[in-house]
């Protein structure tokens, strides 16, 4: 069975908690810390993916490791008088057979109430797949809509899956592809369609290639790796992406692509930014998000959150630079109703303690933004948005 070192980090974490955040009503900008859910091994080790709620209030997330098996738990969390109360809905068996180890940034939801994600290993080849888990009548059943090979289909799905109106899914896999190019292969952006009887079908809408060995300084090649991606879908259909590496060829620190469906099932595929020369924004490793003006907010790896505005084709626009004090390691972001942006870092502000943060940006209205630290972990956070 496929393994990587994101697996093998995660299996020693024993006891990770899930903790809420709520202002203080002495001061708009004091935020306590409150521990609704601890994950012990029994119950789940590892809570690598972030929380997705229903419309009913419910929360959904998964874990890296431990259950029954110790290949990692899907679970439900419902908060009733304050208190959070956890329901496994799944937990991944010993032979890796129905996948192992998620590790998604977020599951999705339909309009029908079932899951969707992925797990980098298992499946039937070994080289991970994506499930769905359906209710039924008190308990929840798992289908797998597709195995991945390791080979031109794409594997090791590290990102999570999106959705569009027809029932697809979208995602892409972490390696696979042309294994030519890159080692073990520079992953793909794949389609599911629901197909006759319960089958789905694979279409790759692209195989990355990724820096080739005879490449120069300041050119731009494709991306390789799209890692943690979970791709955004706009209105028109446009699907939007990240790779961790690949782009310059010297640089190799990533891209920000996008597909559009131009008709008869085929699509554009079109890098709109990557870092070139000294541009300080390296290595987005978990995809972007859009606004509502079709502009992409991602953050690095380097320790960067940036705006790539669409009215300037994409323009790189930084909102905020870790410093000595911030190490980064900067991951998903994401939105809240009023427009502030948030994310976790899993180190950072090492004279006090570099155990991670939570972190803001809120709009000043005067184009800008204010950065906040929101809270200081004592122990280190996995990085999900």
């Amino acid at each position: 069975m496929q393994t990587d070192k994101t697996s093998r980090r995660f299996g020693l974490i024993r006891a990770i908690t899930i903790t809420c955040f709520v202002y203080s009503a002495l001061a708009a900008s004091a935020q306590t810390e409150r521990t609704l859910l601890t994950f012990t091994g029994t119950n789940g080790s590892g809570a690598y993916t972030g929380l997705l709620e229903d419309s009913k209030g419910h929360f959904y997330g998964a874990t890296i490791n431990g259950g029954v098996n110790g290949s990692g738990v899907v679970y439900e969390m419902a908060i009733n008088g304050g208190k959070a109360q956890q329901r496994i809905l799944y937990q991944f068996g010993p032979s890796g057979t129905d996948g192992a180890y998620p590790q998604m940034p977020k599951l999705a939801i339909d309009s029908h109430g079932r899951l969707y994600g992925t797990t980098p290993n298992g499946g039937s080849n070994g080289h991970g797949m994506v499930f769905m888990l359906t209710p039924a009548a008190g308990f929840w059943k798992e289908t797998i809509l597709y195995s991945f090979t390791g080979g031109t289909d794409g594997g090791g799905p590290i990102g999570g899956v999106t959705l569009d109106a027809k029932g697809h899914v979208y995602g892409t896999t972490n390696i696979g592809g042309d294994t030519s190019l890159c080692y073990s292969g520079c992953g793909v952006v794949f389609e599911l369609s629901p197909g006759k009887n319960g089958t789905w079908n694979e279409t790759v809408l692209h195989t990355f290639t990724g820096v080739p060995s005879g490449y120069q300084c300041n050119v731009v090649y494709d991306g390789e790796n799209p890692y943690r991606t979970t791709l955004v879908l706009d209105s028109a259909g446009n699907v939007y992406g990240t790779t961790s590496q690949g782009g310059d060829g010297c640089l190799n620190a990533g891209t920000i692509w996008e597909l559009s469906p131009n008709g008869k099932g085929k699509w554009t595929y079109n890098i709109l930014y990557a870092p070139i020369g000294f541009d300080p924004f390296e290595n987005p490793n978990a995809g972007v998000i859009l606004d509502s003006q079709g502009n992409l907010y991602a953050a690095s790896s380097a320790g960067y959150i940036a705006e790539f505005v669409k009215s300037q084709s994409y323009a790189e626009d930084i909102l905020y630079q870790g410093n000595a004090n911030d190490q980064g390691d900067y991951d998903t972001v994401t939105f809240d109703k009023s427009g502030n942006l948030y994310w976790t870092s899993q180190s950072g502000f090492e004279g006090d303690g570099d155990k991670g943060a939570v972190h803001e940006l809120t709009p000043d209205g005067q184009g800008g933004w204010t950065y906040t630290t929101v809270y200081k972990f004592s122990v280190n956070p996995p990085i999900a948005g």
